[in-house]
């Protein structure tokens, strides 16, 4: 169940999509992506996720700020990995009308995830 006004929207968004796959014969596939990042990641402003902010602080030689104790777990992908799954998963029959989630097949400690914690962190 989603916990704010963006999951539902997410969530609304993947329905539609199913729906007119079913329905209409629309042929969908719905990725469900984790925290991208890669080359010309958008850093001038904070709302593309935490990466993007942290490399900009880091590049700027900020203070990074972390929110909590830092072992919180998250997953991360690359976007040549994310445009590998949009492609394959465009071109597979067998995924028409399903839900992925991408990601590592591993959870990664925030802290210890990132290779840019050289510089302070509070």
């Amino acid at each position: 169940m989603p916990i704010d006004v963006n999951g539902i929207n997410k969530l609304a968004a993947e329905y539609y999509h199913l729906l007119y796959d079913r329905t209409y014969g629309l042929r969908s596939v719905v990725l469900r992506l984790t925290n991208t990042y890669g080359p010309r990641q958008q850093i001038r402003n904070d709302r593309q996720g935490f990466i993007s902010i942290f490399i900009r602080q880091a590049l700027q030689k900020d203070t990074i700020k972390v929110f909590g104790t830092g072992k919180q777990v998250r997953d991360f992908n690359y976007v040549d990995d994310v445009v590998d799954a949009l492609l394959l998963s465009g071109a597979t029959e067998g995924c028409y009308g399903r839900v992925f989630n991408l990601g590592r097949p591993s959870i990664t400690p925030f802290l210890s995830s990132s290779p840019f914690w050289k510089g302070p962190v509070t």
